[in-house]
């Protein structure tokens, strides 16, 4: 493991101006007289294609750099993250993870809105600024293991909450399993739900049906020694968060 170093997001002049040579020669078809209901129209990737040529790269860029960002060697992939710091010594931390084929940008507004926190968000491994491992298979638990030392090894914080999503959900429900002792938390809006003959075993359920008959899945609360896991049916308002974590009692 190494010392973060400070990063910033710069793409060349030269691979912007040849994605504009390539857009504008893009030779698009009509859509098939039998095509699908599903499905991309002509229409719509034309349109796509415009809004790619009218995009502006350099305001973007900007933006995402007016986010601290560093990298770190850990394991054996170097690891690209964000860590914007409370005005608070005492802050939370906040571990923010991504989905698939999501990257960490996608999460920013949401840090943003949590100025009560410490909030990390790392870019997998593989994923945008992040190397894939150099050796050895991308798994939940290796993943997992790598964001926990990424929070405590490399940036020095002893107890965290975290948040995982569509492919980081399960990471999530891993970091919380193996570090009770450090992790205090977990925001979820992923359930993990056990298959069919282990629900109809459970003391527990975790699906109901609605009075107009449709089945849905319900939030629950579960513990595992020091560590409690809401799991809500909603993305988490950050308000939410704030009261929950920040308030006292």
């Amino acid at each position: 493991m190494t010392s973060p170093q400070p990063f910033r997001i710069h793409v060349p002049d030269e691979v912007l101006r040849d994605l504009r040579r390539r857009l504008a020669g893009a030779r698009l078809l009509p859509d098939s007289p039998r095509r699908s209901l599903s499905g991309m129209t002509a229409g719509y990737l034309e349109r796509l294609v415009a809004s790619w040529e009218e995009f502006d790269w350099r305001a973007r860029e900007s933006w995402l750099n007016a986010h601290p960002q560093f990298l770190a060697e850990i394991d054996d992939a170097t690891i690209h993250f964000v860590h914007l710091r409370s005005a608070r010594a005492d802050a939370p931390v906040l571990l923010v993870m991504h989905g698939w084929p999501h990257t960490f940008a996608l999460q920013l507004d949401f840090a943003d809105l949590l100025p009560d926190f410490h909030v990390i968000v790392p870019s997998l491994p593989g994923f945008a600024f992040s190397s894939p491992y150099r050796t050895g298979r991308f798994t939940e638990r290796r993943v997992a293991e790598t964001m926990h030392s990424l929070v405590t090894d490399i940036l020095g914080y002893d107890r965290y909450f975290t948040y995982g999503e569509d492919v980081s959900a399960n990471i999530n429900d891993l970091l919380a399993a193996t570090h009770p002792e450090a992790v205090r938390g977990v925001i979820v809006t992923h359930a993990h739900f056990p298959r069919e003959r282990s629900a109809r075993n459970s003391p527990h359920p975790t699906r109901s049906r609605s009075s107009s008959g449709s089945t849905r899945g319900r939030g629950r609360t579960a513990r595992t020694g020091t560590f409690k896991a809401r799991v809500p049916t909603h993305w988490p308002q950050p308000s939410t968060i704030r009261r929950r974590v920040c308030s006292p009692g």
